[in-house]
C-alpha cells in the first residue's frame, strides 16, 4: 500500500450570459468516507461542509467566473472520484453545469 496523496481539484463556475445568474451554488462531490477534505477556498460566497462541499456564491453577471478550490488527502493507491455541480435559480440549461473527474495513484 502506498503512502497517502494530496491533490487539489480547482472547478471554474463561468456565467455565459446572456443574464444575470441569480443565486449561484456549488455541490462538490467527493468519497469522504475515504478522502479527506483539508481545506477549501473560493473567490466569491462562501462555502462550508457535512462531508460534501455546498458554496453559495452569490449572482454572477453575463461573462463573470469564480473557482472552488477543494485540497484532498487521499489514504492509500487507488481510484478517486469527484464532481461538481453549479447551478442558478434562473439557469433553464443544465446540460452544462455538471464536471467530473477521476484520479488514481499509486507507488512508484
Amino acid at each position: 500500500m502506498a503512502a497517502s496523496a494530496t491533490n487539489a481539484f480547482t472547478y471554474t463556475i463561468h456565467n455565459n450570459g446572456p443574464g444575470t445568474a441569480t443565486t449561484v451554488s456549488f455541490i462538490g462531490n467527493f468519497d469522504y468516507t475515504y478522502v479527506t477534505l483539508n481545506s477549501f477556498t473560493t473567490s466569491a460566497g462562501s462555502c462550508s461542509t457535512d462531508g460534501n462541499l455546498y458554496c453559495s456564491l452569490g449572482d454572477l453577471a453575463p461573462g463573470a467566473t469564480v473557482t472552488v478550490t477543494m485540497n484532498e488527502t487521499f489514504p492509500y493507491s487507488s481510484f478517486f472520484y469527484n464532481s461538481g455541480t453549479a447551478s442558478s435559480v434562473d439557469d433553464y440549461n443544465n446540460a452544462n453545469n455538471t464536471a467530473s473527474l477521476s484520479t488514481s495513484f499509486g507507488a512508484d
